[in-house]
């Protein structure tokens, strides 16, 4: 059956076709216009995310404004040590001494240089201090067999890797010689001669970084099994984080989860919503990332805020963490984002069911976030509501975000009005 509206979109396009075949009558079926232009611009509207007025060119500029302003603030740490806590101006710090190392050691703008370490303050670190120097950076997971790891250095054409204190696998190691990458640790650059020369060194002796350049790339599957990689400029991740912050309402006092892998996309949503709002970001193990029970415990003993998973993992640490802990987390965590998979009525299942078994009424608000890699992480969003008689009702993938422009289109690439599926 078809609504009023939808009815009189069909009839529409059966006149507009009728029309347009009278006129040209030998025309190809897909060169007929099928919908009058009066009736997609307010589609084109819809499309369109509010404007935002940008704080910096690149979410390093945004990242250093805590640190001039809040540099005693902890930046860093791990999930249950509190010895691990750097504070943004250790952070900037070591960041600025890779920066200057990885220049020194031949380093240009638009080098790729990769990371192969374990989560951890200074894997953070490396990846702001590729990104000061003016290089892309080229996230590896330390999981990765070696045969992929090989793949993804051949193809990228990466300069350095940047690797873990301990010794590489000797494997990996042929694989870098190979691929003509060289392999170095942070402390090995940390202690390299003049290194420190860097913390009052001006941005132009280190490069300049704009919004138009090559911030990172990230390797997905694709969708042949060979490892695709998918280059993020400085203003989409700058963008995003934009819009994020704007979407999420994120205030100066977040305390972030980061458990996700380095490859995946929602890692860096973790990494620069917390260090961008000037919070704190709590790395999970990279061994316990996996972990129900150990990220549920967390989440309580950090005093967790924030956190961006999958639906699986939400599944996950509902069904096998720690339950009494999720039920205590629910008077600090704020913000629950979910992307990365199709979100389902199961989702928001769990969300009401922690509803149910609190007394004080704060539960998390939670997100639903949806695009491609291409887009840097995620091109629409939506808060859903998990209250009251959800199950009935369709899951939104939600409205364009700030600065993105989101266009549904028909088989020939041509937009369609609202309302046509």
């Amino acid at each position: 059956m078809y609504t009023k509206q939808q009815a009189q979109t069909l009839i529409k396009c059966l006149v507009k076709l009728t029309e347009s075949f009278s006129r040209i009558p030998n025309r190809k079926l897909e060169s007929a216009a099928m919908f009058d232009a009066q009736d997609v611009v307010p589609a084109l509207g819809f499309s369109k995310g509010p404007l935002l007025a940008s704080k910096s060119e690149t979410v390093l500029g945004l990242v250093n404004h805590f640190v001039e302003t809040a540099p005693n603030c902890k930046a860093l740490k791990m999930a249950g040590a509190a010895e691990t806590a750097m504070d943004y101006a250790c952070m900037m710090h070591r960041a600025k001494v890779v920066a200057q190392a990885l220049r020194s050691n031949g380093c240009v703008k638009g080098s790729i240089v990769a990371t192969h370490q374990e989560r951890s303050p200074d894997w953070v670190c490396s990846v702001l201090g590729i990104l000061r120097a003016g290089a892309i950076c080229l996230p590896l997971d330390i999981s990765l067999p070696v045969s992929r790891l090989a793949i993804i250095l051949q193809h990228s054409e990466a300069s350095f890797v940047l690797r873990q204190e301990e010794e590489f696998n000797d494997r990996l190691q042929e694989v870098c010689n190979a691929s003509g990458a060289r392999a170095m640790t942070i402390s090995e650059l940390m202690t390299q001669e003049g290194a420190d020369a860097a913390v009052d060194a001006s941005p132009s002796e280190l490069g300049e970084v704009y919004a138009k350049d090559s911030a990172m790339i990230l390797y997905t599957s694709g969708s042949t099994g060979t490892p695709k990689g998918i280059l993020l400029l400085h203003e989409g991740l700058r963008n995003w984080v934009e819009a994020a912050l704007h979407l999420f309402d994120i205030g100066i006092d977040q305390i972030v989860l980061q458990q996700t892998s380095c490859s995946f996309d929602m890692c860096f949503v973790q990494v620069f919503l917390a260090l961008c709002s000037g919070g704190l970001l709590c790395l999970v193990p990279s061994g316990s990332s996996a972990n129900a029970t150990f990220i549920t415990e967390a989440i309580a003993a950090e005093g967790i805020t924030f956190t961006g998973a999958t639906p699986t993992e939400y599944s996950n640490w509902y069904r096998y963490g720690d339950h009494k802990a999720l039920l205590r987390s629910t008077s600090h965590w704020r913000t629950a984002m979910t992307g990365g998979e199709a979100t389902t009525h199961a989702t928001l299942e769990i969300f009401a069911s922690l509803a149910k078994q609190v007394d004080h009424g704060n539960t998390p608000r939670l997100f639903n976030v949806y695009g491609p890699t291409e887009t840097t992480v995620g091109a629409t969003g939506t808060e859903l509501s998990y209250l009251g008689d959800f199950k009935s009702a369709n899951i939104s993938a939600g409205k364009p975000l700030a600065g993105y422009l989101v266009y549904v289109m028909d088989t020939h690439l041509q937009p369609v009005p609202v309302g046509i599926q």
